[in-house]
């Protein structure tokens, strides 16, 4: 099994695909310390990197800002790769 955390999203492979936590800021009954788990279920690595970058990108501001997200990422991608 395969799982990577950066603090806000959490990736777990199994045998059927990659499952996606994300912690999101909740004032829901049931948060815990005001967060709550939202999981989603993705075939495979691109889809899963796809909807985080997605959200991400959906909390920038202005087009710079997505940009350097996506700049990011691919640095964190090369870096695990050397």
């Amino acid at each position: 099994m395969t799982t990577f955390n950066n603090g806000e999203f959490t990736a777990t492979r199994d045998k059927y695909g990659w499952s996606l936590v994300q912690k999101v800021a909740s004032d829901h009954p049931k948060a815990t310390n005001g967060f709550v788990n939202r999981q989603s279920f993705h075939a495979n690595l691109t889809q899963c990197c796809k909807y985080m970058l997605d959200v991400k990108a959906g909390q920038c501001q202005e087009a710079a800002e997505i940009i350097e997200l996506l700049n990011s990422a691919e640095k964190m991608i090369e870096d695990r790769l050397e």
